[in-house]
């Protein structure tokens, strides 16, 4: 399990990237990619930032369904995908054609 428990955060790229390594993840609200990359039981946990019981809760649950943890992590997979290196070259070759030669 993959934890970023930022105070703040506007991105997060960490996220992306254990997200694509296949780990569930646990961050703060602050995280701004969780927005995107975190679906909460379904590849990891949102808890409030500055909320240290809310934290180890999360850690707690993670640890208590040990056997659900490689299956959020395949999510997390899935999650990830839209942000990888093809799909990020696909998208700026496409914006390139567009908007390129103005």
């Amino acid at each position: 399990v993959f934890i970023l428990p930022s105070r703040f955060e506007p991105w997060g790229v960490v996220l992306g990237e254990a997200c694509a390594a296949g780990m569930p993840i646990i961050a703060t609200t602050a995280c701004g990619g969780s927005v995107e990359l975190l679906r909460p039981y379904f590849n990891g946990l949102s808890v409030a930032k500055n909320d240290i019981e809310s934290l180890v809760k999360a850690m707690q649950w993670m640890h208590g369904h040990e056997s659900e943890l490689r299956g959020m992590g395949n999510h997390a997979i899935d999650l990830a995908a839209p942000f990888d290196v093809k799909n990020w070259a696909y998208r700026w070759h496409e914006w390139s054609r567009k908007w390129g030669g103005r």
